[in-house]
């Protein structure tokens, strides 16, 4: 790590140097929402989570995505360009996955435990 200078990162004042910056995942920010008491969620709220799924590039081993199944209901997590973008059977039906299968296969992973 020779001439390597710390980066300040402008987050909570925390220092690290360029390697340790790209090299150590971090939360920058979190964000909340309540959907208790919203329609498009009724399928979710309170209901069992029946199957969950890694989703990932066919030939790659990290999953870029996770998909939460319900009975009559999913909740699909997978990453844009701001971020992270959450779609459901009722809610936020943008096709995000689209856009990977453009590249390549998708393969959905179950967990099983």
């Amino acid at each position: 790590m020779t001439g390597v200078e710390e980066a300040d990162l402008n987050r909570e004042n925390d220092k690290f140097t360029a390697v340790e910056a790209f090299a150590k995942p971090r939360v920058l920010d979190t964000e909340y929402y309540e959907v208790t008491n919203v329609y498009l969620f009724v399928g979710i709220v309170a209901h069992t989570i029946r199957s969950i799924e890694f989703i990932r590039m066919q030939n790659t081993a990290v999953p870029f995505g996770v998909k939460l199944m319900f009975d009559k209901d999913y909740v699909l997590s997978s990453p844009i360009n701001d971020g992270n973008t959450i779609e459901t059977a009722y809610f936020n039906k943008n096709a995000n996955i689209l856009n990977f299968e453009r590249i390549g296969s998708i393969t959905y992973d179950a967990i099983t435990g």
